[in-house]
């Protein structure tokens, strides 16, 4: 997934789908196209991201949480009795 920013938005972009947070007070999750990216005014790409953990509201403002980077840990093994 890609994350980009505009003066009015976040978006996080994954092929035919991507999720815009508005940057106003409101901090609005808004789900759209992929496509809707050509419509952004001068996105710049921030780098890509790993996954989208969600938002926070804090005293100074709303947050968006992103997964960054990760790592495998372990796996989890199934098995019938």
């Amino acid at each position: 997934m890609e994350l980009f920013q505009t003066d009015d938005h976040y978006i996080v972009q994954d092929g035919q789908h991507s999720l815009w947070c508005n940057r106003s007070a409101d901090g609005k999750l808004i789900p759209q196209h992929g496509s809707a990216l050509a419509t952004a005014w001068n996105p710049v790409c921030l780098g890509t991201i790993e996954g989208v953990i969600g938002k926070i509201k804090v005293h100074s403002g709303t947050y968006e949480l992103y997964v960054m980077h990760s790592e495998l840990e372990g796996a989890l093994a199934l098995s019938s009795m």
